[in-house]
């Protein structure tokens, strides 16, 4: 499809590089036969709906503010569960021990972080068995640590307890100090509900995935590192295509995984995020392993990058969608072992900078509409 739309791109003042010309001379004569199409009518891609997704955060999301007063210290009773909603602090060395938090169905329950060392061999570190939503506040001018064993089987119900910090709740990172967390069995951190970061600075290292949450996954305004043995960001429900999502605003996110760099079962949108991605070992290498995944940005459904800045180098496509992606403005770089830039339908660029600076094939889609934008490529296929 790409060479029946080539002259369409060169009308656009797309830059095809390291092209033989026996590949220019097959795509003249696709073009010749009336193939191609040029179009830069976008009313008829049909992306997912996402009335139901809410890309935005609360104050409390963003605040990381308590009252000192009616803060409890629990640090010299940690392995007690927190049963009740309220304000609890987290000070100095606690070693083989879980913090369990088991309160009501609508208890709200804030977590503070003041400059602790959180380690637990046996199993988790901070286990949510169940409230409406926890905060982990990660105090102004702290550091913290947090790691869970490096094997261990922890069940409850149907669930799995399998990260550091492992939630059944909404669960929100906040405040402005700095945590770093270690996923020492599989991953760093999870929620079986909504996972919100909005912390100054996040640094992870997980066996498996860095940072899970199953119904959606929203990063504002933090520094987040992670260096997984899979998947850096993951959201995986599949049963409710409202949910599954994730949400990257102002934030700078670098990641290193084995896997995939950030995974959406249904919508990744991105707006404003400053976002640094090697997957798998990288573009120098070519693809082989077709069971694995190594690819930069992907989602079930649909891409939406609206602004910021993208390095991807991967050893898969660096941007793929099983539906549609639509780049309304932002830098991207990319330098893919396969695509730079896939999608399985619609592909719409309107805006940004382009620069793709290896790949197999560099744009590809059912249709690509331009109108907007400015794109430089490299490919060895199309």
């Amino acid at each position: 499809m790409i060479r029946r739309l080539f002259a369409t791109l060169l009308v656009l003042s797309v830059v095809l590089s390291a092209c033989s010309a026996e590949q220019q001379e097959d795509t003249t004569a696709s073009e010749s036969n009336g193939t191609s199409e040029q179009t830069d009518d976008t009313s008829s891609i049909e992306t997912a709906d996402t009335t139901e997704m809410d890309f935005t955060f609360s104050d409390k999301d963003l605040s990381g503010e308590y009252d000192e007063s009616e803060a409890v210290d629990i640090s010299k009773n940690a392995s007690e569960p927190i049963t009740a909603a309220g304000t609890y602090v987290l000070t100095g060395n606690i070693t083989d021990t879980v913090i369990t938090v088991a309160a009501g169905d609508e208890d709200k329950v804030q977590i503070v972080l003041n400059n602790v060392t959180l380690e637990n061999a046996e199993g988790p570190a901070i286990y949510i068995q169940s409230a409406d939503k926890v905060f982990i506040t990660v105090k102004d001018g702290t550091t913290n640590t947090i790691s869970d064993g490096t094997s261990y089987s922890m069940i409850d119900g149907e669930t799995t307890v399998d990260a550091a910090i492992f939630s059944k709740a909404d669960l929100t990172i906040n405040g402005s100090g700095t945590l770093s967390v270690s996923g020492n069995y599989k991953h760093g951190i999870v929620s079986k509900d909504d996972l919100v970061v909005t912390a100054g600075n996040l640094n992870v290292t997980s066996q498996k995935v860095g940072l899970n949450g199953k119904d959606c996954v929203k990063i504002g305004s933090s520094n987040v590192n992670i260096a997984a043995g899979s998947d850096g960001i993951r959201s995986d429900n599949e049963e409710d295509t409202s949910r599954g999502y994730i949400y990257l605003e102002g934030a700078t996110v670098n990641i290193t995984a084995e896997n995939d760099g950030i995974q959406a079962e249904t919508v990744l949108n991105s707006n404003g995020a400053d976002v640094t991605i090697n997957a798998g070992s990288g573009s120098e290498n070519s693809l082989t392993d077709t069971e694995e995944s190594y690819k930069g940005m992907k989602a079930g459904s649909d891409i939406l990058i609206s602004g910021g800045n993208y390095t991807i180098n991967s050893q898969d496509d660096g941007i793929h969608s099983n539906n549609t992606i639509s780049i309304t403005d932002g830098t991207i770089t990319l330098s893919s072992g396969d695509d730079g830039i896939h999608a399985d339908t619609d592909l719409s660029i309107s805006g940004g900078t382009i620069d793709i600076i290896k790949s197999y094939e560099g744009l590809e889609g059912t249709r690509i509409l331009i109108s907007g934008g400015t794109i430089s490529l490299v490919a060895s296929d199309d």
